[in-house]
């Protein structure tokens, strides 16, 4: 077994210092423009239990947003020399109170953090919730931690898809303690191989992903990819190649606040995913249009427009603008993996490579058209 496509002992290594940044609003004070910026290695909703049980009870905390870094004594730290116009002046525990919502400082943050290279963002919670993963032979002792009580079943899986697509390194973890989703990616700016695993149905998704990006080798491809399929669609073709039932397609709209995303209302062009065997032509046309819309006509396309969204938990509206945020489009086109948690290699293997042969055409499609020139727009 290739043990290596995860670093448990990295992952180890970096205990001491991993851990969340947590944002709290006030509960009991509406449109509130204060919020509470700390750090915990535990769970952020067990900490703000913990505070507002030691409170005086003029303020009840809930856990706004939370950021889980591999350095978060640091960035905590420069979390607050960031806002520091905006702290209070006070003793004590109000030294962590900064007059600024709690969704403004978290975008502030988050802006910050998308510029740092010795931060990194992960979707290991420190300590884990009780639960070790199993143990890679090669890792010299270290035990790798997985985000929930449970994702230590599916490590093999992502082992395997890591191995049959010779993923170097095993990939780029990503899904955060609140997400259902929780995978790897291959890291590739561009068209990127992923395997993600929902926590709520047990589905196990081998998928395709091109999102609008102009860093390495990305150059905005997904502006490639939507002008070819304007001009001149080639959808049929691979749907006569596939297995066309079996595979969904989901063009997204997503809303960026530094270098995090809102859910919105309107984040799912065409209202749904829809089965590539479900995609006629005049459809199409219409989710590529609003998938366009999603890019700004003064830059060639190639960069993220200005939108009004509806934010999906308050249905509050928000302008996402540029360069703080903006709306970009992503496309994701994944098929299920027939496999189950506690299969032995072989067996992962065989499923994964079923999985594999049945959305490799899509692959090839979607690097094909996104790697065209566009010319003038």
């Amino acid at each position: 077994m290739n043990t290596h496509a995860l670093d448990y002992a990295a992952i180890e290594a970096r205990h001491d210092l991993a851990g969340n940044v947590y944002f709290l609003a006030p509960v009991n004070f509406e449109n509130a423009a204060f919020c509470k910026i700390g750090r915990s290695k535990n769970d952020p909703e067990a900490r703000c239990a913990q505070i507002n049980k030691s409170s005086t009870g003029d303020v009840l905390w809930g856990v706004r947003h939370v950021i889980t870094v591999d350095d978060h004594i640091r960035l905590e730290r420069l979390v607050h020399q960031l806002l520091a116009s905006c702290r209070n002046q006070g003793a004590g525990q109000r030294r962590e109170i900064f007059h600024l919502p709690a969704d403004d400082a978290f975008a502030r943050a988050s802006e910050m953090l998308s510029q740092l290279t010795d931060i990194n963002e992960i979707p290991i919670a420190v300590p884990a919730p009780v639960v070790k993963a199993r143990r890679a032979k090669s890792s010299g002792g270290g035990a790798g931690r997985v985000v929930k009580k449970g994702d230590e079943a599916y490590l093999p899986l992502f082992m395997s898809w890591a191995r049959r697509l010779e993923i170097k390194g095993g990939g780029k973890p990503f899904g955060q303690w609140k997400n259902p989703y929780f995978g790897y990616s291959d890291g590739v700016e561009g068209v990127q191989w992923n395997i993600a695993v929902d926590r709520n149905t047990g589905e196990i998704r081998l998928g395709v992903n091109l999102e609008g990006s102009a860093k390495g080798g990305g150059n905005w491809l997904i502006t490639d990819f939507i002008f070819s399929e304007l001009a001149r669609p080639t959808i049929e073709s691979i749907k006569a190649k596939v297995d066309a039932g079996r595979i969904q397609l989901t063009l997204a709209c997503d809303a960026w606040q530094g270098a995090s995303r809102y859910d919105i209302v309107e984040q799912l062009i065409g209202g749904r995913p829809h089965l590539l065997s479900a995609i006629d032509a005049q459809l199409w046309d219409e989710i590529l249009t609003q998938a366009k819309g999603c890019l700004d006509p003064t830059r060639q396309f190639r960069a993220r427009a200005k939108g009004t969204v509806t934010v999906l938990d308050t249905g509050e509206k928000r302008l996402a603008a540029p360069p703080m945020g903006g709306v970009s489009p992503h496309l994701t086109i994944h098929t299920l993996v027939d496999a189950e948690p506690g299969w032995n290699d072989d067996r992962l293997d065989a499923a994964m490579d079923q999985a594999i042969t049945r959305l490799r055409p899509v692959y090839e499609w979607v690097s094909h058209e996104g790697r065209k020139s566009h010319g003038k727009r």
